[in-house]
């Protein structure tokens, strides 16, 4: 075991709660498997959606995360993620949406440890490129399970 698998698994064990999806699975997604990609995020974004975490609290870190892309890669920036979720999650007061955050954090704690294990640069590129890829089909889970409990509401 590694000193980062290491860090993660006492951030996960910190938080008293499960992965609302298996490690194995968010690790396979950010190495490059489809399947295992879409299963998580289909499960994390409608997770998050039921439990009402606002569109734009997500879309903030996703903002981001854009623009990392646009910018290039750049390690030291991507651990920065890190605390600006940790934010996130302090700003929820109402005990499902917080749980809601921490689920998110925790996911995309496991997805970053997963890209900068790496060691070779190039290769962190193409993980943080299949990070983009997990957190934008997590947030287009999210939207439309959201747009299936307005519209139920609507119906009432």
């Amino acid at each position: 075991m590694n000193a980062r698998t290491s860090q993660q698994q006492r951030r996960n064990r910190g938080q008293g709660r499960r992965l609302p999806v298996p490690e194995e699975d968010i690790r396979r997604a950010i190495e490059g498997d489809p399947e295992a990609l879409v299963n998580t995020a289909m499960v994390i974004g409608r997770s998050l959606a039921q439990r009402k975490l606002s569109t734009s609290q997500i879309r903030n870190i996703f903002g981001e995360v854009k623009r990392m892309q646009m910018r290039g890669f750049d390690p030291y920036k991507f651990q920065l993620l890190r605390p600006r979720l940790a934010y996130v999650v302090g700003r929820q007061t109402r005990s499902p949406v917080r749980e809601a955050a921490q689920d998110l954090k925790r996911v995309l704690d496991v997805a970053i440890d997963k890209v900068l294990e790496e060691e070779e640069r190039g290769k962190q590129k193409d993980r943080f490129s299949r990070f983009v890829d997990l957190f934008e089909a997590i947030l287009a889970y999210y939207k439309e399970r959201e747009s299936e409990l307005q519209q139920r509401r609507q119906e009432r």
